[in-house]
């Protein structure tokens, strides 16, 4: 058989590819030598005489030194292609973590105050040159209130935020006792009692230290805390309003209470923890629990104060915004 001179043709450097010759065969993309076999010789025929083993070898020699180089050339290759394909990856997940890691947050919750307060007015006043008193127990009960918080990230897990918390109780249950001085007798005072319908507001700011807890791509948990100021608007009573009875006037009746609402500002704290779960990438729902307390001194229409203590346990949930 007649062996073909000439170059390698670019099919040769594919893997797998066999170039034959007396001696040996070559599997390029391997490196391996096997003997038996036809080759072509650059530049001329050979026969498969051990005079032309030597031109063999020597051509031998330089194939593997060429197999060598491309088996690098393309190990190289594939490397670039992973280098590229990572950095066209990394872009992707940086998007997502930006998108997860959103820098702004805004809730809006429907929450009801489950803490109860209680507090005590008495009021004195002049009447038959005695003195008498008006003696009111306060319950502000559990009541429903309006939240909306909102805040940005400083960095991956901490943040700052605001809330505003709204409730209005337009009942409050009161229990009135009023002694009124006798016209006549010193030291005898006529007791009666009735109800009395008083309302309180409380418009609560909270400023907050937000601490974020990683826990997956739908699912925020921010603890927080800081300190909080209420605007409280809570109605009194003042006085009593009363018809005598007939002589010898040992009792009274009860006609109305006489009110008022006065304003105070009292500054406190706030704790708690939110939780939100997120159905797309910036919208969700969430539960929330908060603590609030502050305390104020309200003057009472003597002069006398009234420890007043605005906030409580509020718990609720609502719609969540991320962006």
């Amino acid at each position: 058989m007649r062996n073909r001179v000439g170059p390698i043709d670019a099919g040769d450097w594919q893997v797998g590819k066999l170039i034959r010759c007396s001696h040996c065969v070559f599997l390029f993309s391997l490196g391996f030598c096997l003997d038996g076999a036809e080759i072509t010789v650059s530049g001329q025929s050979v026969d498969h005489g051990s005079s032309m083993h030597g031109v063999v070898s020597a051509s031998t020699a330089e194939r593997r030194e060429d197999c060598v180089t491309a088996e690098r050339e393309s190990r190289e290759s594939s490397i670039n292609v992973l280098t590229d394909r990572a950095h066209t990856v990394q872009p992707s997940l940086s998007v997502q973590r930006r998108r997860h890691d959103s820098s702004g947050w805004l809730s809006i919750n429907g929450l009801y105050q489950v803490t109860t307060h209680r507090f005590r007015d008495s009021v004195k006043f002049r009447q038959n040159v005695e003195d008498g008193t008006t003696v009111t127990d306060y319950v502000i009960g559990r009541a429903p209130a309006f939240d909306v918080s909102g805040g940005f990230r400083l960095s991956r897990r901490v943040g700052i935020g605001i809330g505003s918390t709204y409730m209005r109780q337009s009942r409050v249950s009161t229990d009135t006792t009023t002694n009124v001085p006798h016209p006549f007798y010193f030291d005898r005072p006529r007791s009666v009692s009735g109800p009395a319908s008083t309302d309180r507001s409380e418009l609560g700011f909270h400023f907050q230290a937000v601490g974020v807890i990683p826990s997956g791509t739908r699912t925020t948990i921010m603890v927080f805390g800081g300190p909080s100021v209420f605007r409280v608007n809570q109605g009194l009573v003042t006085g009593v309003t009363t018809t005598e009875g007939a002589y010898p006037f040992r009792s009274v009746a009860f006609e109305r209470a006489r009110l008022a609402n006065p304003n105070v500002t009292a500054w406190g704290f706030n704790v708690g923890v939110d939780v939100s779960v997120f159905f797309t990438d910036g919208v969700g729902v969430g539960g929330l629990v908060r603590f609030a307390r502050a305390t104020a001194d309200m003057s009472s229409v003597d002069g006398d104060e009234i420890r007043i203590e605005p906030g409580g346990l509020q718990v609720g949930g609502g719609v969540r915004f991320r962006f």
